[in-house]
């Protein structure tokens, strides 16, 4: 917390609910790793707290280790906790430390002919042969392809807050492009049925030419949560850019399907995960900053000419920091451009199948998924030494090589067993205390119930709710707008009108809606469909007219609030009684 921050009576409040159902976890697991974090959340040590690791090799049993490691996991990423530190500042450090490591690599890279790694194979061997396999999988690169793909992102842009995130504002205004993607930007918005025809006639007053865009100088670098300790450092593109960012990271993530990568599925790389933790075969590894470690030199190497043409012309060279400072990247792309996910997943699965064939270890399974990869434990140190020569660097508290424990994707598995923990995320309040809640239920399922351990904590947790969400009303996997609980707990009521199933009253947020009309909401209600069913700007003046004539009219989300819905449970699944036999045994 900032030192003149003076937080409101609920705050406190619901602070205090968190150290209440903290200390109340700690006594429940009570090992000597649950001790230790009760003492410090006694004396106040929060930086202590949320610094807490546990090692997988000290033990033996699933059950052992998932305690200590809820305890050590639960609230690392809570935000309120006063550490002492300036979140922001914590990450524009890294941010500037990633900017000098892509400097060290840039000048590397542009001077092949590096020593050979300890496998014998050589840096320019690998790079060529990444680049080699880079150029198969793509091919040709087309705009027409990446067509398919233009769209928005869900969030912010340059000129735009996330409050007004919606497509109908993007429409409405001024799109905004960097000044080397201002050619493209202007063909885009001529192309899309409507949307040039709309600035051309609404816009004119607007002095901007012939040109239909306004010019931004780069992206706009900001912060968002991450854990206690640190924020994450994200760049907000310029609205054209993203757009076009978007379609050639659509068509990249098209084309590593075509080898097993498939970046809309995170459940491979989990199941791979267990399989690693099951018999150690495979390792799973986690980059630190990946997103603002590949650097420019480095996607000039590996990527085709077409492709590389294409990338360097939507992505922003230069980024604006909050204080208002100019930077020149070093990285060739940062979080929040449109195709850099798709384009370090396309690196990381280069440089290891690169590594596996040098090697000859081809055969055995790999899974991407941005920086999350899994090899096999042959691969793994090849691989690591490589990712360091590319100016990668290994998240060590997230790599794991050997042992019984494995981590992808928010999975994590101890010999085969799920042991992820689950964490406080977001200053408490109702909707927050009933996610815990159902979390802390579905966190304590062993087999077939619950451990009883809990059952102190989750009335506690319970006792919090207003009295007409504390009885569990839902099963599993309808959300968490109420408690879940079997069918013998929650006794719901027959769906009615003839329909199969039950009838569970659920608090779910529901947006308020703000009316909108005209050329903007016509777009962002057509987004999507394809070309052929539009007509083109000429057509569509004829029909609409510029002086007015048929003007689409409807709403669109603003704020959101929570409201009491009813909604219609097919099936009931029941989560099991509330004690396991070994619970009752020893509550006996």
């Amino acid at each position: 917390m900032r030192p003149d921050f003076r937080p409101s009576k609920a705050s406190r409040r619901w602070f205090n609910t968190v150290q209440s159902l903290s200390g109340s976890i700690f006594e429940a697991v009570g090992s000597p790793v649950a001790l230790s974090q009760s003492v410090r959340l006694k004396n106040r040590d929060y930086l202590g707290l949320v610094s807490c690791s546990v090692d997988p090799m000290g033990y033996t049993s699933a059950a052992d280790f998932a305690g200590d490691y809820l305890v050590s996991e639960i609230f690392s990423k809570f935000p309120s906790w006063d550490l002492g530190v300036d979140r922001a500042e914590v990450a524009l450090a890294k941010f500037a430390d990633s900017e000098r490591s892509c400097l060290e690599t840039n000048r590397r890279l542009r001077s092949p002919g590096g020593l050979p790694f300890k496998t014998g194979i050589t840096p320019d061997a690998v790079i060529f042969t990444a680049a080699a396999k880079i150029r198969w999988l793509l091919g040709d690169f087309s705009w027409n392809e990446a067509e398919r793909y233009f769209g928005f992102g869900p969030g912010a842009t340059f000129a735009l807050s996330r409050r007004r995130s919606d497509p109908f504002y993007k429409f409405s205004g001024i799109p905004e492009a960097t000044r080397e993607c201002a050619i493209l930007g202007d063909c885009l918005v001529r192309a899309v049925p409507g949307w040039g025809y709309h600035l051309r006639t609404n816009l004119s007053s607007e002095s901007l030419g012939d040109s239909l865009i306004a010019l931004a100088p780069g992206n706009r670098i900001t912060t968002v949560p991450k854990n206690a300790k640190t924020d994450r450092c994200i760049a907000i593109e310029p609205l054209l850019n993203m757009f076009a960012q978007k379609g050639i990271g659509g068509v990249i993530r098209q084309r590593l399907r075509r080898v097993g990568v498939d970046l809309n599925n995170q459940v491979p790389n989990q199941d791979l995960a267990r399989v690693g933790a099951l018999t150690g075969e495979y390792a799973t590894i986690d980059l630190a900053s990946a997103s603002d470690s590949v650097s420019s030199e480095l996607v000039y190497r590996l990527l085709p000419s077409d492709w590389f043409a294409a990338l360097e012309l939507c992505r922003s060279r230069v980024g604006i920091l909050p204080s208002g400072e100019k930077i020149y990247y070093q990285k060739f792309s940062s979080m929040g451009n449109g195709y850099t996910f798709e384009l370090e997943s396309l690196i990381f699965w280069a440089l290891i199948s690169s590594v596996q064939s040098l090697l000859g270890l081809v055969g055995s399974e790999v899974r991407v998924y941005g920086d999350d990869l899994i090899v096999s434990t042959a691969t793994a140190l090849p691989l690591i030494e490589v990712l360091s020569y590319c100016g990668f660097s290994v998240n060590a508290k997230k790599t794991f090589l050997t042992g019984p424990f494995r981590e992808s994707c928010g999975k994590h598995y101890f010999l085969g067993e799920d042991v992820t923990p689950f964490y406080v995320r977001e200053d408490m309040n109702v909707a927050q205390l009933l996610l815990f809640c159902n979390n802390l239920r579905r966190w304590a399922r062993l087999s077939y119930g619950l451990d009883g351990r809990f059952l102190s904590v989750y009335k506690e947790a319970v006792s919090m709710l207003p009295y007409k969400l504390r009885r569990p009303k839902i099963p599993d996997g309808f959300g968490d707008g109420a408690l879940i609980g079997d069918f013998d707990e929650c006794t719901p009521s027959r769906a009615p009108r003839g329909w199969e199933g039950f009838r569970v009253a659920v608090r779910l947020p529901v947006s308020t809606y703000v009316k909108a009309d005209g050329w903007p909401y016509l777009l962002r209600t057509l987004l999507g469909v394809p070309e052929r069913v539009l007509s083109r700007d000429a057509e569509l003046g004829k029909i609409f007219g510029s002086e007015g004539g048929l003007s689409p009219t409807g709403s669109i989300p603003s704020a959101e609030s929570y409201k009491v819905c009813k909604v219609l449970v097919p099936q009931w699944v029941d989560f099991g009684p509330w004690l396991t036999t070994r619970a009752q045994t020893l509550s006996s």
